[in-house]
């Protein structure tokens, strides 16, 4: 039996295989293991970036943005944006009116805001179990509901995933970092870990590829860390959200 994926995998297959030339094949694998999984749903996929408009580019930095799971009501547009390229519930939306609202000139879509977007769970979920609270570590990843071949399984498939997306950023768009946004607690505890140890496996591999006799560079900024990026920002600022890391600062 075929595993549910998510309802737009068929149009975004041929723009996703040709961005994400590595990484795609590892994300539709992982979305159909997630969808089998005790507790899984079918999963979102990350949506491919949109060019800048004339006169606006990236540069040599990646933008990522990294958070827990999604909304139950991103379900009926079948991922995080709209065929417009929109975000498709209330937190996103409030992050791509943050972004927004630091350039003077021009509005972005949400998919040209990042060129990476992904949850710790990959399908939308509703926001309550019962009476409690989803949450990642409590309603799908411990020993009660999968078994320690799962677990490692699905951590192995996240890692093999996030090293695939940096090995693209290097060899295809010649990027030598990411900044990194993640939102919610569960994410914060999570994505970390797994880009830490995605990223050296992703330099030697980038390495290979490219025939370097060294390792390319490609380290990690986190805005909302002190260590971090992020400009100070005046108390009346209105994009100044602790919840999204006031991201017009961050992303500015």
């Amino acid at each position: 039996r075929a595993p549910p994926l998510a309802p737009r995998v068929s149009s975004m297959s041929l723009s996703g295989a040709n961005h994400f030339k590595r990484a795609w094949p590892r994300i539709l694998s992982f979305a159909a293991f997630f969808a089998e999984l005790p507790g899984g749903m079918p999963a979102h996929l990350p949506p491919v970036p949109k060019p800048l408009p004339e006169g606006m580019r990236r540069g040599q930095r990646s933008r990522f943005y990294l958070f827990h799971y999604p909304s139950p009501h991103s379900a009926k547009h079948g991922g995080y944006v709209t065929d417009e390229g929109h975000a498709t519930d209330e937190t996103t939306r409030m992050l791509e009116r943050a972004v927004n609202s630091s350039h003077n000139s021009v509005n972005l879509t949400f998919d040209q805001h990042f060129d990476y977007i992904a949850d710790i769970y990959d399908g939308p979920h509703p926001f309550k179990v019962g009476k409690v609270d989803f949450t990642f570590d409590k309603h799908f990843y411990n020993s009660k509901k999968l078994n320690p071949k799962q677990m490692a399984d699905w951590r192995a498939g996240k890692v093999d995933i996030l090293k695939n997306i940096i090995v693209d950023e290097i060899v295809e768009r010649g990027r030598v970092g990411a900044d990194v946004l993640v939102t919610g607690v569960q994410a914060q505890k999570w994505w970390p870990s797994l880009l830490a140890e995605a990223v050296p496996l992703a330099r030697e591999e980038a390495r290979v590829i490219l025939g370097l006799a060294d390792l390319p560079p490609f380290d990690l900024a986190f805005p909302s860390e002190q260590r971090g990026e992020l400009p100070s920002l005046p108390d009346d600022a209105k994009c100044a959200d602790s919840e999204v890391q006031h991201p017009c600062g961050a992303l500015k």
